[in-house]
């Protein structure tokens, strides 16, 4: 899951629908803040 190429490629509409997805996921965690800003690695490393 984890590929530049796929985030680099359609970038907006995955972080999104990611953002929007685990929204209430990063306000519940104290160590993400940062939901809007939600930046491909970060995601790469909660799905893989």
């Amino acid at each position: 899951m984890c590929n530049t190429g796929f985030f680099l490629q359609k970038p907006f509409t995955f972080r999104n629908s990611f953002a929007q997805k685990y929204k209430k996921t990063f306000r519940k965690r104290n160590r993400i803040r940062r939901t809007k800003r939600v930046s491909w690695r970060y995601a790469c490393f909660l799905i893989d």
